[in-house]
């Protein structure tokens, strides 16, 4: 008889990042394979990646500031926030934009009244693959957030930004990995001391898809 023995999240985590080492070895003769792989590795090892989806105005950067602790995402509605944002842990503040074509471009940081304000230099917003934040702040070390434009904006183009990112077309896996879907009305959130965990919707473990909700959104689409 077959016995199975129960297996904790943290020790599948390591199960799984022995499997995909042996892979890398395995595959070494194929750079394009083994190279993959080797992303898979550092994901794994890497904090946690949660993409914050809703609609255009449902308070997306608000939430995302209550889950930092600070004031870091813009939250009007500049052009910034029609382009997937990626917030992370850095031992400065740096804002780095990457174009479709070409080079990543250094942005400059500035702070208003509190609030980053994230200017594009003149880059037009389709020419923006996507933008990252590093900031010095401990909830970062936790978990990179990534702000996506809203899904029903009144731009088709800015809603298929989103959509691209937590649903591609291809059978690539979305980067994220888990996502909080903002239904909770702003007037309802609070800062949060401390910064992460904090309120937002249902969050989606590392490696797993929110099949149901982004496939129907798939299905409009087409």
């Amino acid at each position: 008889m077959t016995v199975i023995h129960a297996v904790g999240p943290g020790r599948l985590s390591v199960m799984a990042r022995a499997v995909l080492v042996q892979a890398v070895e395995a595959y070494r003769h194929d750079p394009a394979i083994s190279g993959w792989l080797a992303q898979q590795v550092a994901r794994l090892d890497g904090p946690l990646r949660i993409a914050v989806a809703g609609k255009v105005k449902a308070g997306k950067s608000t939430l995302l500031n209550a889950l930092v602790g600070e004031q870091i995402a813009p939250a009007d509605a500049g052009e910034c926030t029609k382009v997937v944002t990626w917030y992370r842990a850095g031992r400065q503040p740096r804002i780095t934009l990457f174009p479709r074509q070409g080079g990543p471009v250094g942005l400059a940081v500035d702070r208003r009244d509190g609030a980053l304000v994230i200017d594009l230099a003149g880059t037009p917003v389709d020419d923006v693959d996507h933008l990252e934040v590093d900031w010095p702040t401990p909830s970062l070390r936790v978990a990179s957030l990534i702000d996506t434009p809203g899904i029903a904006s009144m731009s088709s183009e800015v809603g298929k930004r989103a959509l691209r990112f937590l649903d591609p077309e291809d059978e690539r896996p979305t980067e994220a990995d888990a996502v909080v879907p903002d239904a909770a009305p702003a007037r309802r959130r609070r800062r949060v001391p401390g910064g992460l965990p904090g309120p937002g919707g249902v969050a989606v473990g590392r490696g797993q898809r929110r099949g149901g909700d982004l496939a129907g959104r798939r299905d409009r689409r087409r």
